[in-house]
Order: C-alpha cells, then structure tokens, then sequence
C-alpha cells in the first residue's frame, strides 16, 4: 500500500501502516495542529455495510472515551470522514509481545509489575462495567516511562448492553488466553478478564503459554477441562496466583482487579493471603517454613523408628554377644534353688543373706551373673543394685549409695526441668525498664518510628475509624510485643470484621522491632508500660494508624 491508497482524515497526516486487526486497521499519523505522532484505528471498508462490525467498532469508540485510567489507552479523538469510521489515540511503539520475543521469561518483579497495574485497569474498566474478553500480550504496550497500558476494547461489552452482538454458543476472542466461561460461549463478567489475565502471568513467567495444541478446539478444550497448569519448582511461591486466577469455576477465582492486586502483594511480602483453596494450602507457606516442615517430620519419623527398634518400645531387641554368652551358660548351668537378688524395699534379714552370698566361696561368679540376668526380667532396677553389688572392688559403703537407675520417662522429665530452670534463669536476668524511665532520646526514636503505620484493608468495603489505646512491651530483643488492645472506641463499618481488624493491626505493629535495649554494663533490657494511642482511618483501600 502506498500513501496515495492511505485514507484521508482531516487534520491528520497519514505516515504508515501498523497493523491489521479483525475489522479495522491502524496507522500511524501526525496531528498537524499539535504536532505529535497518534495512531489513527479505521473501520475496514470491507465492514461498512457489516451492521455488528459498525456497532462494535462504535462501541470500542465510546468505551475508550469512557476509561480514564493511567494503564488504559487515551483516546485523543473519534469521528467519521465519509466511509472512513476512526478513533484517534495515543501512539505506543513496544508491545508486551515485543518484550517476550526479545526476552522469553521475564524478570518476576517486572512481571508482578505489569499484572497489578493491567490488574488496577480492569478494575476500572469492570466498575464502570465494561469487560474487556481480550485480555493477551498483543493488547498490552509500554509508554516511554515503561508503564503498562491496556488497549484494543474492540470486542469489549458493556454489561448492561441489551442487544448481544454474537450468536448463542459463538465465542470471540484469543484461544490461548480465553476462559473456559468464554470457550463455552456464556455470558461473562470480569471473573473471564482474570482467568486471560492468569494465562499472561503464566507465559511471563516462564516464557510458554498455558496450554498447547495443534488445533483451537483443542486449546478450547484444555482450557474448559485440563488442569491448571504448574510452575517450575522455582517459582512455587506463586503457583496460588496461578491458581485463583485460572480456577475453571469462576466463583473460585478472584473477584476482581482490586482484590487480585492486593493478594499479589500479600505474595510479594511472603505473606499468607487470607483467601486461599485448602487444595493449594501448600503453596501458601514460605519455602523457608516448608523445608523446616519437612525436616521435623523426617527427624521424628527416625526418631519413632529407632525408639521401636531398640528402645523399651520394641518387642524383639537384638542380643548383644554379652548376652548370648549368658543364654548359652543359662542353658548349661545345672538346675538350683536361686537366691532372689535383694529388692528396693529390703529386710534386715535379706540384707543378712545377700551379703553371705556375697562372701561365699561356694557360689560361681558366671552362676551369679545368670541369675542377675533372670532377675532382671522381675525389676530392672533390682538387677542393677545387684550387680553394683557383686562388681569386684566396691565398698559396702559404694554399695548402699548406689541409686536406682532412672526411667526413660524420668530421665525426659529431669531434662525438661533442667531447660526450664535453664530459661528461667536466662530471664531472670534481663531487667525490665518502665518507657517513661527511658532517655529522652529513645523514647522520641521509638515513639517516631511507629508514629504512622498503614495495612492493607483485605477486603473491600471495610472502614474504621474511632481510636485504640495499646499498652505494649518490648522484649529483650527488641520485639514489639502487645500486652492489651482496648478497642472500646474503635469503629468499623461491619461489626463482623471487627476481629479482624484487630488481628490485622496486632499482626502489622508485632512485625516492628528496634536494636536491643541495653543497660550501661551491656546486659541486655526489656521495655514495659509503653502506652500508645492510634486515631484510625481508611484511605485508598487501607487502613490508616496515625
């Protein structure tokens, strides 16, 4: 095409050609009276006498002037000069496709970055309820400054159109990035802009698309049935992204753009999100924690094992060669009246006898030592205050000393007890000083440092207001800690929510921490009676502490 067979617009120099899309295409063009370069969108002439792809075009004209947004495309002008129906709007020169052909993968940062801020367009968009049904890289370009920015509402719906503009069971847009509502032909909402949302994330994460066939009613198929597609074990931690947004039940994914930002930050801050699938609950706990996780199950997984093989647990115990020595001898040794080896609770008298025995010469030492080892199947602690006794060497005195040998419980509660003791001690020894007691100049850092805190407000709709008075403390290593919250004068539009509020502020001021508190000999120091009072607010989806 040469620039005589360009269209003519009045007041606009046609310079090239850009593209083609379904029914229009698009140029690129000077605006003479302002001097900048604009790309002109023109209805196809093969389209005029098409009445749905006028309206559709008219449409895509209306619903452009209506977003204002600062990740949606400005539209400078629209009109029509004889047949040539145009919109007229900002000139974008690199798309989100160009970046992943230069790229593959991107960084997940910048992707994180492009998915809020296309997420906080459709917002927009779906408030002022219009969908979008064509959500892919190809309608997503970058402004100079590298902000993302939507575009192309060409099979854009408003939803509350009455007249449908495709045919029962016809679907429109993109197969690799369509939702299943939208493969089906349903009516949609903009659950089905997050679902194509979800599948761009995937493909920017990792540089492939969703799902692959060779054919579209394929690629239709797997998005209506096939499973939601995994990320490498690397980027795991955002697999529940993947998941809320590319559920195959729309109830199950995000409602929309302003809660999909705020879960992506919950992620971001490796925070738990507080919406999550109980089937994806895995995926919502740090790596750090995880592999912890795992670790304590191995341990006492072994831990169990080795207690049933070898400890009082087990009921078959492997003969040590000590013990096979004195099998063999009980075996051959000739049948005797045995002498009960002495017991915890002793006569004068039994203690009479066990010291003749003691001293006989008559009584063999193997001999002695089989019958300890019969004895000990009637009290183990019997048998070892036996063979203390009969040990070569040992005193009378040694013998009476001698003291029971502890039980596996026993030994576990003594060592409990020593820890214990052990922390308590440790805690003894920090002391605590009262907040008003501090120097001028700590108080003041302290004080400044939790002047203002803002949380984010999960949920939409929630305000609070009023004010809370905390006591807090912190410990010796320089932990906020809350001691009490009187809320009585908070207020919160949903006296339901109100726990959760509470939750969310104790969970914001316990991440706070300051260097250790130290005392003049370096021993290190606790902060008690610390007041505070916050003034609350709710302001751009968040809650103000001030």
């Amino acid at each position: 095409m040469t620039k005589k067979d360009f269209p003519v617009i009045p007041g606009y120099i046609i310079k090239e050609k850009l593209g083609e899309g379904g029914m229009a295409n698009v140029y690129l063009a000077l605006q003479e009276n302002l001097g900048r370069e604009v790309a002109i969108k023109i209805l196809d002439p093969l389209f005029l006498k098409d009445r749905q792809a006028l309206k559709r075009f008219k449409i895509e004209a209306q619903t452009a002037a209506k977003l204002i947004h600062p990740n949606i495309i400005t539209v400078y002008d629209v009109g029509q000069s004889g047949d040539n129906h145009y919109i007229v709007m900002e000139y974008l020169k690199e798309s989100l496709r160009d970046r992943i052909k230069a790229k593959g993968k991107l960084p997940t940062a910048e992707t994180l970055g492009i998915i809020k801020k296309i997420a906080d367009a459709l917002s927009h968009a779906h408030n002022k309820s219009i969908i979008h049904r064509d959500i892919k890289p190809d309608n997503i370009m970058f402004r100079p400054d590298g902000s993302p920015v939507l575009l192309d509402f060409g099979i854009a719906r408003a939803l509350d159109i009455n007249t449908r503009l495709t045919l029962t069971g016809m679907s429109i847009g993109t197969p690799h990035y369509m939702s299943p509502e939208q493969c089906r032909g349903e009516e949609l909402d903009g659950r089905s802009d997050i679902y194509s949302l979800g599948a761009v994330l995937f493909e920017l994460l990792t540089g492939n698309i969703p799902y692959k066939s060779e054919t579209p009613a394929g690629l239709l198929y797997l998005h209506t049935h096939g499973p939601i597609p995994k990320l490498p074990e690397e980027l795991i931690k955002y697999q529940p992204l993947i998941d809320t947004m590319m559920a195959k039940k729309k109830d199950e994914r995000v409602k929309n753009g302003a809660e999909l930002v705020k879960y992506t930050e919950l992620l971001e801050k490796e925070k738990r999100p507080i919406r999550y699938n109980k089937s994806i609950f895995r995926y919502l706990l740090p790596p750090v924690i995880l592999s912890r996780f795992r670790v304590t199950i191995i341990v006492v997984t072994l831990g169990i094992v080795v207690y049933f093989s070898v400890g009082p647990g087990s009921k078959e115990k492997t003969a040590t060669p000590g013990e096979v020595k004195e099998s063999i001898l009980e075996k051959k040794a000739p049948s005797k009246k045995m002498v009960p080896p002495p017991t915890e609770q002793e006569t004068p008298g039994s203690s009479q006898k066990a010291k003749k025995i003691k001293n006989s010469e008559e009584i063999d030492p193997v001999k002695e030592e089989t019958k300890i080892k019969k004895s000990k199947k009637k009290t183990s602690n019997a048998a070892n205050i036996s063979k203390q006794r009969n040990k070569p060497g040992r005193s009378k005195k040694e013998t009476k000393a001698i003291e029971m040998t502890p039980t596996r419980d026993e030994a576990l509660k003594k060592e409990e007890k020593e820890e214990k003791d052990k922390i308590e001690e440790e805690k003894s020894v920090v002391k605590a000083v009262n907040f008003v007691n501090l120097s001028r100049e700590v108080i003041v850092t302290m004080n400044k440092t939790i002047k203002r805190i803002e949380i984010l407000n999960i949920e939409e709709g929630i305000t609070a207001g009023g004010e809370i008075e905390l006591n807090l403390s912190v410990d010796e290593k320089g932990r906020i800690q809350i001691k009490h919250l009187d809320d009585s004068r908070l207020i919160v539009n949903r006296e339901d929510k109100k726990e959760m509020v509470k939750r969310l502020i104790a969970m914001e001021i316990g991440q706070i921490s300051f260097e250790p508190l130290k005392d003049e000999t370096g021993e290190p120091q606790k902060i008690e009676n610390w007041r505070k009072k916050y003034k609350l607010g709710t302001f751009q989806g968040k809650i103000i502490l001030y």
